[in-house]
């Protein structure tokens, strides 16, 4: 399971060190970092079929299709 408050914790500092507002992940590595999912249908794909981004808040973006999988 994935720890999410330490993962925003980490992000906020992220965040606030480089006066940015948000960071969004596609890439399958990033994306299980921040979520313990997995975002991959392709192998071969250098991004995943979804993105997740953190403002404050944690969202996922996905087609329909994925997001129920998601």
């Amino acid at each position: 399971m994935v720890d999410l408050s330490a993962r925003t914790d980490r992000l906020d500092e992220y965040l606030d060190a480089r006066g940015l507002e948000a960071v969004w992940f596609a890439k399958p590595n990033g994306f299980a970092w921040l979520t313990g999912g997995d975002n991959v249908v392709d192998d071969d794909a250098d991004i995943g079929v979804a993105a997740a981004g953190y403002d404050g808040e944690l969202r996922v973006i996905a087609d329909n299709i994925e997001a129920d999988r998601l």
